[in-house]
């Protein structure tokens, strides 16, 4: 009996599992459907909302209610197009019937195995269990060539994804072409209650201004426009006090700020403009206004500005010169020395400060160095040329003195000046003879010290014109050391007697010479210094005496001279005496 059962069973299981993919199907089928009319819900959803808050703006109030509006669509379309479908049963006595609709022929076969199928064996109640066999075996041979996937309705699904497809693609076409508004209002239907604002027609791009400025200095904020240019631009202030300055038109920038890429700016193209205000003591708001575009209030605090407050300058005197640093007194800053000096600069700061520089009048700036503390900074500078200099500093904020005017400090720069040498005796040329012994009186100046003074000296041959001879040209023939200063004197006098005698001159030579006198400046070389020239002509002896004699007889002369006039003097003067008596009386 078992074994007349089984092709029944197994007849039966063979439908069974036909039915329940057909099932599967369905459901397949039906959740595409719910996901299609999910996305069409939300997307036209949302692009209307978005597109309502695009043309009007709308408040933030509205934005909630599109957004409840929106999350109630979707819980809306989830229960009503996912849930309900998907959780209804479908047992395979309903599709049987639903298949034996689509084909008559099968004259309730399927439906009736169906019904037979959980019946058991040896129920009396199932009636002959042969005439279940055949019939179950019929409905099998009946629906071998049957599709049950035909009672799938493909229509509704395919309608929902070509919607949901086409207004995807329409979404997506909107993103792509107007990127900043779709973003702009997904963010503000996202979050209603967040600042994010639709982009201005007239956009203020970049605001260029110090958040934090210094006590005093004027403030200067620039604004560059984007979108729809307007014709003007405003700014208002207003201060801590609660006084508040007038709406005042900024100025548009030079054209050069404005021009792009050497385009004449134009109603889309940026321009920039700026605005000004004098040096205030307190913190102050402002805002700035034009066409759509509202900057809001900006706050700008207002602090000490960096100042020096102490000032300690030290001059080092270049190495050769052997002088002492010298320590200026606190607050001075004029600065004299020595070409070559070495100076350092200390200055303290009322606040902590993260750069410096020494601004020059003639050269570059100097940088310094911010020590420990960062309320002193320090500078050096080697002294090369007159000049003035400022100190400018500049605190962790970016903001300086240098609009403040502060302090000119002037630098004088003096020269290391070459000797000075003086011949004070003889006085001027002279004739002599080749014994003669010859006193010389030097006299030797330097500013610093001198090292060594030489008498150079050239010989011209008889015959010869001494016009611009080996001395004065710089090439002397001869010299001897008169001098070694290692004492460094400023000043000294040196009684030089010079013997021609050992020179062995021939009468008519000319001897020419000077002194030439050297300080210690290095580097890069001494300075030098050379006093007049003086020429001695070698005579004769009996040339000598007569140029004596003459000499002798020229001061006769001048005596005989003076006695005379004395003689005259003294006549008038006793013809005004009797002149003035005979009046008296």
């Amino acid at each position: 009996m078992g074994t007349m059962v089984e092709p029944e069973r197994r007849s039966s299981v063979g439908i069974a599992v036909r039915l329940a993919t057909t099932r599967a199907e369905i459901r397949r089928v039906l959740l595409r459907h719910g996901l299609a009319m999910l996305v069409v819900t939300v997307l036209l959803a949302l692009v209307l909302f978005c597109s309502v808050d695009w043309l009007l703006h709308v408040s933030a109030g509205m934005r909630i209610l599109f957004l409840m509006v929106l999350l109630g669509l979707i819980g809306w379309t989830v229960y009503r197009r996912l849930m309900v479908p998907l959780s209804v049963p479908i047992s395979d006595l309903q599709l049987a019937l639903r298949i034996e609709r689509l084909h008559p022929e099968l004259d309730e076969t399927l439906s009736s195995t169906i019904a037979f199928s959980p019946v058991q064996e040896r129920d009396p109640r199932a009636g002959s269990l042969a005439l279940r066999q055949a019939l179950v075996e019929l409905a099998r041979q009946r629906v071998e060539p049957i599709r049950f996937d035909e009672v799938v309705d493909l229509t509704p699904s395919r309608k929902a994804m070509g919607w949901a497809g086409i207004v995807t693609a329409g979404s997506l076409l909107l993103a792509i072409l107007f990127p900043i508004s779709a973003w702009t209002a997904i963010a503000r239907l996202a979050n209603p209650w967040g600042s994010t604002e639709w982009p201005k027609r007239t956009q203020i791009a970049e605001l260029d201004y110090l958040p934090q400025m210094a006590k005093g200095d004027p403030f200067t904020v620039r604004a560059v426009v984007k979108g729809v240019i307007p014709e003007r631009l405003t700014i208002e202030y207003r201060f801590a006090d609660g006084q508040q300055v007038p709406a005042s038109v900024m100025l548009p920038a030079p054209v050069e700020v404005s021009r792009k890429d050497g385009v004449e700016p134009s109603a889309e193209t940026p321009a920039a403009f700026v605005a000004t205000l004098d040096g205030t003591s307190q913190p102050f708001e402002f805002a700035i206004k034009g066409g759509d575009a509202d900057t809001g209030w900006r706050p700008v605090a207002v602090v000490p500005a960096p100042d020096v407050t102490r000032l300690d300058v030290t001059v080092t005197p270049p190495a050769y010169s052997l002088l002492p640093p010298v320590t200026l007194p606190e607050g001075k800053g004029h600065v004299k020395g020595i070409i070559g000096s070495k100076v350092v600069v200390l200055a303290e700061s009322n606040k902590p400060i993260r750069a410096g520089k020494l601004a020059w009048e003639k050269g570059s700036p100097t940088t310094g160095l911010v020590l420990a503390g960062k309320n002193q900074w320090t500078a050096e500078f080697v002294i090369g040329q007159n000049d003035t200099y400022q100190i400018f500093l500049e605190d962790d904020q970016g903001m300086t003195n240098e609009h403040r005017s502060p302090r000119l400090y002037r630098v004088d720069a003096l020269p290391d000046t070459a000797p000075e040498v003086k011949i004070d005796k003889p006085t001027e040329d002279m004739e002599v003879t080749r014994q003669a012994k010859i006193p010389i009186k030097w006299i030797v100046r330097d500013d610093i010290g001198i090292a060594q003074l030489d008498r150079v000296y050239s010989i011209t041959k008889p015959g010869a014109i001494p016009s611009v001879n080996e001395v004065d040209a710089g090439i002397p023939t001869e010299q001897t050391r008169l001098f070694e200063g290692v004492d460094r004197p400023k000043q000294t006098t040196i009684d030089d007697e010079w013997d021609l005698a050992p020179l062995d001159l021939p009468t008519g030579s000319v001897v020419t010479f000077k002194g030439v006198a050297r300080d210690y400046r290095t580097p890069p070389e001494p300075n030098v210094g050379e006093s007049r020239s003086i020429r001695l002509l070698i005579v004769s002896q009996g040339d000598f005496v007569r140029q004596i004699e003459n000499e002798q007889k020229l001061i006769r002369e001048e005596i005989q001279r003076l006695r005379k006039m004395e003689e005259g003097a003294l006549e008038q003067t006793s013809d005004l005496a009797e002149q003035t008596q005979a009046k008296g009386t």
